[in-house]
């Protein structure tokens, strides 16, 4: 491999087999299905949230579908519908059809009578079988449930009147006769029988995937009961289908069979003549009665409706403060209430119509009257002195008891009024402060600000920004003493002068240097810089002092490469002391003026800029 085959190799040799890697994957059918697999779910939710696009393309294939997989297994389609089909159609005849059948059961008073019994004896047949004959529609004797496919019993129940018949064998015969018109009339495998007449008994059955339901009655029974023998079936195969279709033979071993096959078993009995010839009332009495009655209803329920309203308005007004009810009455629909009203109330008339009591239905008689109730006195005093926005007015007993904030004005006016406002008899004005406006100016006259400083006032608190002398800082401190009224002092945003000035000094003088020629001679034109910095530095000074920094410079000297180490050494401390006397010489302090005496590096080469004296300042955080 030659060097240019090396280099690609290193530099593309990872890509490449990356490359590969992804190629014989797209290549490999079974690593696609695997990827469309993990984001097929998602994608189908997806599109289904964005819009109907995926309902329009999935709506043909799912109904062709749908229609392919009926067609070649209907009966297993019709097996799954079938607990659900049935509810659903009744329910929708039900609604138009009703049953105007009703029957009345005498059988007591008529087993009693001598009359019948001498008719059983004619008949030949027992008393009790003659009054079941004569007193009864019908009546379900037997309810059979069997497994179509082997015939055999799943369920019996048999009325208690009913002797016990051999079940076995009426469920082995009603199958072979349900098999037998199968195979002899039906048309296809769906058919079977559904009634048979045996005697005085009538069979109806109801067929169901895993159960055939036979119903045993005597009498003639009515059509709706059909219906509820197959609304039967359908629940029986809803509940217990799966353990139907895994029956094994043995009859009771489904649970909650004979629950559900208990309400088929009823009896309903025949109208008694007796009744109906019971003689009825006149027309004319009835339509007179019902009147009369209509009246009595009508005048009861307005007088109940009425006394209904007088109580809510009473409870409303008892709980209204400023109004005393003394009577109440309603008198044929119109209601009555007299009693004392203070001018500071709701209106009477206001609260009826809160309980729907008609202006024209309502007689109001109040007299005026001063109320000495709390609610009522604050409303006074809130009308007559006008408090301002920031203050609160509250009577606690006989006291009112004012706090938040307002001015010498209105507080003038409240110690000069409120005594005389009816229900007050002592204020308490201990919690009220000057407004904020009163407050500001009078700090500002106590501090006398310059144009620097900005000062407010927000509920009570003073609130001070921009730049202030320490000595101003140092007055802050009693302000709330200077300036009753003041409840705390917030000046985050107000700096001290003098730091604000050491700052813009620090940076003017830290890194000042004296240049020099030849050993220790200043380079001419130095003067003027040197009285400029003299001034600057004891500037400085004082501020640090009066803050209680360290004051304390340091001069560093500096020389070039062109002498030996220890010349330029000597001439460093040299260059560093005559800077130092300079500066004495101009007015600063001695004791804050030092000499950093630390052997410096000298550069190895000859470099001019490097022949001076370097003034640095102490480091704080001004």
């Amino acid at each position: 491999m030659n060097d240019l085959e090396q280099i690609k190799e290193i530099l593309f040799g990872n890509e490449k087999k990356a490359l590969n890697a992804l190629l014989r994957r797209l290549e490999t059918p079974e690593s696609r299905t695997a990827d469309v697999a993990d984001v097929l779910p998602d994608a189908v939710t997806r599109s289904y949230n964005r819009g109907p696009r995926l309902r329009k393309a999935l709506s043909n294939p799912v109904e062709a579908t749908l229609s392919d997989a009926i067609r070649r297994e209907p009966k297993k389609f019709a097996d799954a519908l079938f607990p659900v089909m049935g509810p659903a159609i009744r329910k929708s005849i039900s609604e138009a059809l009703k049953s105007m059948l009703q029957s009345m059961n005498n059988a007591i008073d008529t087993s009693l009578s001598p009359a019948a019994r001498f008719k059983a004896w004619r008949a030949g047949v027992p008393l009790a079988e003659w009054v079941l004959r004569k007193n009864i529609v019908y009546r379900v004797d037997e309810v059979y449930l069997i497994d179509p496919q082997s015939g055999l019993l799943i369920e019996h129940l048999h009325h208690p009147d009913v002797s016990h018949q051999d079940e076995d064998a009426v469920s082995a015969m009603l199958t072979a006769i349900q098999d037998f018109v199968k195979d002899s009339f039906a048309s296809d495998a769906s058919g079977g029988l559904d009634s048979a007449v045996i005697g005085d008994h009538t069979v109806w059955l109801s067929h169901g995937p895993y159960a055939m339901l036979a119903c045993v009655i005597r009498g003639v029974p009515p059509n709706r009961l059909k219906t509820e023998i197959r609304a039967a079936n359908e629940r029986i195969h809803l509940h217990h289908s799966k353990a139907m279709s895994e029956f094994s033979g043995a009859t009771g071993a489904i649970a909650g069979l004979d629950a559900e096959l208990s309400e088929l078993l009823r009896t309903q009995a025949r109208e008694s003549g007796a009744a109906s010839k019971r003689p009825g009332l006149s027309p004319a009495l009835v339509i007179a009665l019902l009147a009369l009655i209509a009246v009595l209803v009508f005048f009861v329920g307005r007088s109940w409706i009425t006394g209904n309203k007088l109580d809510r308005l009473e409870s409303l007004i008892s709980a209204t403060p400023g109004i005393i009810t003394t009577s109440a009455s309603h008198d044929n629909g119109i209601i009555s209430v007299a009693g004392l009203r203070d001018p500071l109330a709701p209106s009477p008339a206001a609260l009826a119509e809160t309980v729907a009591i008609d202006s024209q239905k309502l007689n109001l008689q109040f007299q005026t009257f001063q109320s000495l109730e709390p609610e009522i006195i604050e409303q006074r005093v809130q009308r007559i002195l006008q408090a301002p926005a920031d203050a609160r007015v509250q009577m606690q007993g006989d006291t009112l008891v004012v706090s938040g904030f307002a001015n010498a004005a209105w507080r003038t006016k409240l110690e000069l009024l409120a005594p005389a406002i009816s229900g007050v008899a002592n204020v308490d004005i201990s919690g009220l402060q000057a407004d904020d406006e009163s407050l500001e100016r009078q700090l500002r006259e106590v501090l006398a600000p310059d144009d620097n400083t900005d000062v407010s006032v927000t509920k009570g608190i003073a609130v001070f920004s921009g730049v202030a002398p320490l000595a101003w800082h140092e007055k802050l401190a009693e302000i709330r003493d200077l300036v009753p009224g003041v409840v705390a002092v917030n000046k985050s945003n107000l700096q001290v002068a003098e730091r604000v000035e050491l700052r813009q000094l620090h940076a003017q003088i830290d890194g000042q240097a004296l240049i020099y020629g030849v050993n220790v001679q200043p380079v001419p034109g130095q003067e003027v810089k040197l009285v400029n910095l003299a001034a600057q530095l004891q500037r400085f000074i004082n501020l640090s002092r009066a803050l209680s920094l360290s004051d304390t410079a340091q001069i560093i000297g500096y020389a070039d490469g062109t002498g030996d180490l220890a010349v330029n050494t000597v001439v460093k401390a040299r260059r560093a002391n005559d800077f130092r006397q300079r500066l004495i010489q101009l007015g600063v302090e001695p004791s804050a003026l030092g000499v950093d005496t630390a052997v410096l590096p000298t550069s190895s080469e000859t470099n001019l800029s490097m022949r001076k004296a370097v003034l640095r300042l102490p480091v704080h955080n001004y």
